[in-house]
């Protein structure tokens, strides 16, 4: 009997950010940008780019990619999310790829670097270690020789985080020093603009700005049809319409929704509107929950009414009318709005209403109510 035949692997990976290259979708313009500061001198102003946008619409999947062209350029680069002992930990990742990348001879003089202080074995770091000043400069002494720099990725900054104003710091300095870096960061749009007014560095309030919205629909239908052509099955132009149409442009839905809707289809050669429509729901309540969960989690009681009140609208609603739903003034429901915004759950629109970041949203609140 002849062995049965393997399944197509599932393309989409809605997950941490790694996208696939076949189903990446979008942010052309942004990674442009990106390639052209490279490409010009130290000091550009597009090799300090700050990207901004709401959950789910896919800042950590661009971070990914910039690096990974970045990489392709003969970059080192090194991707941390904000928090304690991110200098160390961006000097420890860059280290640890320049020592796979460059060439024998450096790579020993690396070695060297790494005993006093680079190295990931190390378990603690001896007190004669140089300062991380010395350190990262004879690490693009040695990135420089070699027509080669380094590019640093942030993940998720976020307010009060006490640890990136001395790394900006030490950033500026090596700009003026015109040391061969970039740095890209990403994070929500109010811990954006927090560290742009907190932190009154130069090159922290001149970083370029890239600001993150839903991709075009036209651009996910046919990142829809390529993908799964590509993988091995069909979607017709309808469908794949359809299944963009409820992505709402969101690159982390559009991800789930080919995810769920690939093993809904299981064997069969073709992804059809009914494994679009199953897929849906499974794809909103996981984008509800990993998304939101935590955010939800933490708000306070009277801002969580006032998220429950506009998930009982059609995701859209007037200042004026939640107001009268939970019995407060106006100038109380413009707070509160306003804190939910700063959250990255809600959108103000003129004249004076808002919208859910999402529908993803909406739907993950109302389960939990009828739940």
């Amino acid at each position: 009997m002849p062995p049965m035949p393997r399944p197509h692997p599932n393309p989409f990976t809605a997950s941490f950010g790694v996208p696939s290259a076949i189903t990446y979708v979008g942010r052309q313009r942004e990674l442009t940008e990106f390639l052209q500061g490279l490409a010009e001198y130290p000091g550009s102003t597009q090799r300090a780019i700050t990207i901004a946008g709401p959950r789910g619409v896919g800042k950590t999947s661009l971070l990914t990619v910039m690096m990974d062209h970045a990489k392709q350029e003969g970059w080192i680069t090194t991707s941390v999310t904000a928090g304690p002992g991110v200098a160390e930990r961006i000097l420890d990742k860059a280290a640890l790829q320049a020592e796979t990348l460059l060439e024998p001879e450096p790579r020993r003089r690396l070695t060297g670097i790494s005993l006093a202080g680079f190295s990931l074995q190390s378990q603690t770091i001896p007190k004669d270690t140089p300062s991380w000043w010395r350190r990262v400069n004879s690490l693009l002494d040695v990135l420089e020789a070699h027509d080669s720099g380094l590019v640093i990725a942030i993940d998720e900054i976020h307010r009060n985080e006490t640890e990136l104003r001395p790394l900006f710091q030490q950033y500026q300095e090596l700009v003026n020093d015109r040391r061969n870096i970039a740095i890209v960061m990403a994070g929500l749009p109010d811990a954006v603009d927090s560290v742009l007014s907190e932190y009154a560095l130069t090159f922290v309030q001149r970083a370029w700005r890239q600001t993150l919205g839903a991709v075009n629909l036209d651009l996910i239908e046919q990142a829809y049809i390529n993908a799964i052509s590509q993988s091995g099955k069909h979607i017709s132009a309808d469908v794949a319409r359809y299944a963009a149409q409820q992505s709402e442009g969101f690159p982390y839905l559009y991800q789930l929704i080919g995810y769920f809707a690939w093993r809904a289809a299981e064997a069969s050669a073709e992804i059809t509107l009914p494994d679009i429509k199953a897929a849906i729901p499974l794809a909103q309540a996981t984008a509800g929950q990993n998304l939101y969960g935590l955010e939800v989690g933490a708000l306070s009681p009277r801002e969580r009414q006032f998220l429950d009140a506009l998930a009982d609208t059609s995701g859209t609603a007037t200042i004026k009318d939640i107001a009268a739903k939970l019995g407060i003034t106006e100038n109380n429901a413009y707070y509160y709005r306003n804190r939910l915004a700063a959250r990255g759950l809600v959108q103000p629109i003129a004249p004076g209403g808002m919208r859910f970041t999402s529908l993803a949203l909406r739907d993950y609140l109302r389960n939990q109510v009828q739940n």
